[in-house]
């Protein structure tokens, strides 16, 4: 008698046109969830001990967080997985109260740390996922991949380092795990970027064992890559195994040329931008359109360049690239992408909200009586 009567509350008519259409949600139709990944940008150039440098000012940092706080609340995503969340926690409780969302995090960049206190003084960032109250996000564990020790409380590292950050949600009576991470950035080792070495370190005569000191370097790079590429698919793989469906959403620094990425594919994700848009290019470092990269990397002529490396990095992070993904699993379920689209993408002033643009995705997943 309960049932039935929960059934007819859910009844809902709507009129359409001159047919007097009633349309019928009921328990059992599926849940349309939304999820938007973007990675914030910090601010900071990752250059000092005492204090890392600050590349706006307060105030366009502060325009630039209203920007996204409000183009987030029209997007109005069931699930939001940041990157570059800076300081944590209080960036991550302060955007959880402004989008009225539940949240959890963990720090992955902090230098020597216990509590607030140490150095670099302005460096305590990491990871988050956000989710709409009634999804009920629960923690799940965190794992390290790269990098020194991190916690939320202590740390001690001087270098670069990754994580996964896991979280869960229940949604039409089953859960769905939501994991997100931020790889190692750096030049990507492919042919043309070795060829690239080898031209400027001619033209400008660095000899030879400079240039493959360079080529070296760029593998070496990769190879941080594809160690956390490894450690997110083992992580991943140990929670929720071939049946429980996940959703894996972040900053992978990795473009769909770079081999690294593709050790995903063992697990059997699919990239659902890619899946549901294939002759889009998905753009989501627009080197030549954001105005926040131009901050960051200002173009350089080859002879106000002093190393090979700089070079190369100066080159790559002037092109217009995808870098940022949303991969499922539908595991035991139907879970089903239904849409994709880059978001975040727009100035408000003239100031665009990340250095990034946000991808989003929507997925449909059918009820689950947990009694079967």
């Amino acid at each position: 008698m309960i049932r039935r009567l929960i059934i007819l509350l859910l009844i809902i008519g709507c009129v359409s046109g001159d047919n007097n259409e009633i349309k019928v949600f009921g328990l059992n139709d599926p849940f349309e969830l939304s999820i938007i990944n973007i990675n914030i940008w910090s601010g900071l150039n990752y250059e000092g001990i005492i204090k890392m440098g600050e590349v706006e000012s307060i105030s366009v940092y502060e325009q630039r967080y209203k920007t996204l706080i409000t183009q987030l609340k029209q997007l109005d995503a069931d699930i939001i997985t940041m990157q570059e969340v800076n300081p944590l926690p209080t960036k991550a409780k302060k955007i959880a109260q402004d989008l009225d969302m539940d949240y959890i995090y963990h720090i992955s960049k902090a230098g020597v740390k216990i509590g607030a206190f140490g150095l670099p003084t302005n460096l305590r960032h990491g990871d988050a996922i956000f989710a709409k109250k009634e999804l009920n996000l629960e923690w799940v564990g965190r794992k390290r991949t790269t990098g020194g020790f991190v916690g939320n409380v202590f740390s001690f590292h001087f270098g670069d380092g990754s994580q996964v950050l896991a979280g869960k949600i229940n949604v039409n009576n089953q859960p769905i795990h939501v994991f997100t991470t931020h790889w190692h950035a750096s030049v990507p080792n492919l042919d043309q970027y070795h060829q690239l070495a080898l031209e400027f370190g001619k033209q400008f005569q660095f000899g030879q064992n400079s240039i493959q000191e360079v080529q070296n370097s760029l593998s070496e790079e990769a190879e941080w890559r594809f160690v956390e590429a490894q450690g997110t698919i083992d992580y991943i793989y140990s929670i929720c195994g071939d049946s429980l469906p996940y959703i894996l959403a972040g900053d992978f620094n990795s473009t769909t040329e770079m081999p690294e990425l593709h050790i995903l594919n063992s697990l059997n994700m699919k990239d659902v931008f890619a899946e549901l848009n294939p002759t889009k290019p998905g753009i989501t470092w627009d080197a030549e359109n954001n105005s926040n990269v131009h901050m960051q990397y200002p173009f350089k002529e080859k002879e106000e360049i002093s190393t090979i490396h700089e070079f190369l990095d100066n080159r790559f992070n002037l092109e217009s690239c995808r870098i940022d993904y949303i991969f499922y699993h539908p595991g035991d379920t139907k879970l089903k992408a239904t849409h994709s689209q880059i978001v975040l993408n727009i100035p408000t002033d003239n100031v665009f909200p990340s250095d990034h643009y946000g991808v989003s995705a929507k997925f449909s997943i059918p009820y689950k009586d947990r009694r079967q």
